[in-house]
């Protein structure tokens, strides 16, 4: 249920806070494979900003951090057209180098790229209409920032986040928990059909630290595993303040920091 309830959003922005074994892959890979089947740049659609008539949607772009989720991704949309000769029918070209691409007669397409030791440099360039980024708190801020210049590309282009959290308050947390434009699913392993007392405590042996088992299992933000200081004693600390206002205390010791807790 809660995997149809997130497929059938219509948002433009949707992040998936999702913990481990929910189904996060099954439901991207169909995401980009309906969008790919039911898309063609051939057709004309109404752009309500620029008040015309444009060429309909034609590419989505799948983001990941390493090139292995990359092929799950792409492996299980292979076997959705696979299982259905009129779906094959329609692929005019499969490939997985230089990257994943799946595009059909209509024009429309699928690509997909990780991100790797260099960043998201190869996607710069590119094009797209819908975007899907997975474990999308493990992908590096210049990379996520790469991609969401590509929103940039007309004022329909949709994007599609997931993962399990970090710990880290970067993008991911921020369209979670700050971005009202963004509509959260937030599951966590407990929503699995399959849950039972046995998988909890073979979980909790694999998962024996509190905060693994908040991001993993709970999916909540919990403390980064390489923070140097607990967010909540960060925040405790901080005030806001006027540089006019502030006036020096001679008994006080003052210190300043820069890339802090990464």
């Amino acid at each position: 249920e809660y995997q149809a309830l997130a497929l059938r959003c219509t948002s433009k922005r949707k992040v998936h806070r999702w913990g481990r074994r929910l189904g996060k892959t099954d439901n991207l890979s169909i995401e980009g494979f309906h969008f790919l089947y039911t898309n063609s740049p051939k057709a004309q659609r109404w752009d309500s900003y620029r008040q015309e008539w444009v060429n309909g949607f034609g590419t989505c772009l799948i983001l990941t951090p390493f090139l292995s989720q990359v092929k799950n991704l792409f492996g299980r949309m292979r076997e959705l057209i696979a299982s259905n000769p009129e779906l094959q029918a329609e692929v005019k070209r499969d490939v997985s180098t230089p990257y994943h691409c799946i595009e059909l007669y209509n024009g429309c397409k699928i690509v997909g790229f990780s991100a790797g030791s260099s960043g998201a440099e190869s996607v710069r360039g590119q094009k797209a209409d819908h975007i899907i980024l997975d474990e999308m708190d493990y992908l590096d801020e210049a990379s996520i920032e790469t991609i969401l210049a590509l929103l940039m590309e007309h004022s329909d282009v949709t994007l599609s986040c997931a993962s399990t959290p970090s710990g880290r308050r970067e993008y991911f947390y921020r369209f979670c928990r700050e971005r009202m434009d963004f509509k959260e699913f937030h599951y966590s392993s407990h929503a699995n059909p399959s849950w039972s007392p046995q998988m909890e405590m073979e979980l909790r042996e694999f998962y024996n630290t509190e905060a693994g088992w908040q991001h993993e299992i709970l999916a909540e933000f919990g403390e980064a595993l390489t923070s140097v200081f607990q967010h909540q004693y960060v925040q405790a600390g901080r005030l806001d303040y006027r540089y006019e206002e502030v006036v020096r205390n001679p008994n006080a010791q003052y210190s300043i920091g820069i890339d802090w807790n990464d």
